[in-house]
């Protein structure tokens, strides 16, 4: 039995395992060393460009203040801004309405090419004028700063420098046209050239003095000598006419835009005007005339106001006989209500000598609204005057009556 167990134990017992020899690694083998090939040349420099890299950019373009496109550096751009103008009219002094005279027109209708070409200081401008059936160059000139905002020369046709009223484009005025006075005194375009330093801008002093021709808004074609038709804006001769002014301003008054679109504390702008004709060709077309104006504006209230003197020519006389001519006076207020509706009222009275000693008065009186449907941009007025003409040899005054309505597009 004992040995029967002791067997049993035995074949229990796990077997010893044999000892496993120890296998080397393969000795490593080394490739022989060898010369390695030359490098590749490097490849040439780049030649550098004449124009830098951000000057080949796309060229800009946009809306401001009218569409404009212009290259990167801003050398060249061109700027096109347009405006129209629908009026319509009712006009008499007769009782019964029936007899009154009726219009309607496109007032204006004007294209406007504008910006700057090779210098950021050579500009120019050419508006052309499409309304009332006829078409022509509105303005047309060059201008060149020589010191920005200080002393700039502009040559072509534009408005001379004369009369606040004159000076702001018809789309910035919160009436439907321009005052009596402003007619009567010849504020309005010329061919010539000016030293200035762009008095629109209303600069804390403001300043032009300039050479015209002595022509008109409007060219007139009429035939020569020879029989052939000329497009003129002279009358027949050239009248040098010197004009001049010169202005402060307080503030940001945008003293050239007649509502106070911006509002804020008080503002002001005051300038003087002067305008000497002489006259070459004895045709009686001497004359000196002189102005002074003003605005004031503050938390939505406008005023403005002018003075106005002349001098003309005696007849069969020399440029420098001259004799009183007239005197007139302006004023109009206005108030900007919510940026919306525009109510104003304007006066203007025009005084001058006849030849038995007695004077005409001729007065304006206008009452206008207007609504600002999307800024100045795009206006409605309506205005209703009252045309007051007393002359002392025609009796008792006449008075016209004159409604008009407008709707103004600019872009």
């Amino acid at each position: 039995m004992l040995v029967l167990v002791a067997l049993f134990a035995l074949a229990q017992t796990p077997e010893t395992p044999e000892a496993q020899p120890v296998v080397e690694p393969p000795p490593a083998v080394v490739a022989p060393v060898s010369a390695s090939p030359p490098a590749p040349p490097a490849p040439p420099a780049p030649v550098p460009l004449d124009v830098a890299p951000a000057q080949l950019a796309a060229p800009s373009f946009g809306y401001q203040d009218g569409f404009f496109v212009q290259n990167d550096d801003g050398l060249f751009k061109l700027r096109i801004r347009g405006l129209i103008q629908l009026r319509a009219t009712v006009e008499g002094s007769e009782p019964n309405v029936a007899t009154w005279e009726t219009a309607f027109a496109v007032q204006r209708t004007r294209l406007e090419f504008g910006g700057n070409a090779f210098s950021k200081n050579l500009t120019f401008l050419v508006r052309t004028e499409w309304g009332q059936g006829l078409t022509f160059a509105k303005d047309a000139y060059v201008n060149y700063s020589f010191i920005p905002e200080w002393i700039e020369l502009r040559v072509g046709q534009w408005k001379r420098p004369f009369s606040r009223q004159e000076l702001t484009s018809v789309w910035r005025q919160t009436f439907v046209d321009r005052s009596e006075t402003n007619r009567f005194f010849k504020a309005g375009r010329d061919i010539g050239i000016a030293l200035h330093n762009d008095v629109e801008k209303s600069r804390p002093i403001e300043y032009s003095v300039g050479l015209f021709a002595g022509g008109t808004d409007k060219p007139t074609i009429a035939p020569d000598s020879r029989g052939k038709f000329l497009q003129s804006n002279l009358d027949g001769k050239i009248a040098p006419t010197f004009v001049g002014r010169i202005g402060m301003n307080s503030g940001d008054v945008k003293g050239y835009n007649e509502a106070d679109i911006d509002g804020g504390g008080v503002r002001f702008g005051l300038g003087f005007s002067a305008l000497e004709t002489i006259e070459p060709a004895e045709l009686a077309r001497g004359a000196t005339r002189a102005e002074v104006d003003g605005i004031l504006k503050f938390s939505g209230f406008d005023s403005s106001a002018a003075v106005f003197v002349s001098l003309k020519q005696e007849p069969d006389k020399q440029t420098f006989v001259q004799q009183y001519e007239a005197l007139g006076v302006h004023a109009q207020v206005g108030y900007l209500v919510a940026s919306f509706l525009h109510p104003g009222f304007r006066y203007d009275v025009i005084v001058s000598p006849l030849d038995d000693g007695s004077q005409r008065t001729r007065q304006e009186l206008t009452a206008a609204l207007g609504f600002l449907l999307i800024g100045q941009n795009v206006a409605a007025t309506v205005d209703a005057s009252a045309l007051l003409d007393d002359t002392p040899d025609e009796g008792s005054p006449t008075t016209n009556i004159r409604a008009r309505a407008q709707l103004s597009f600019a872009f």
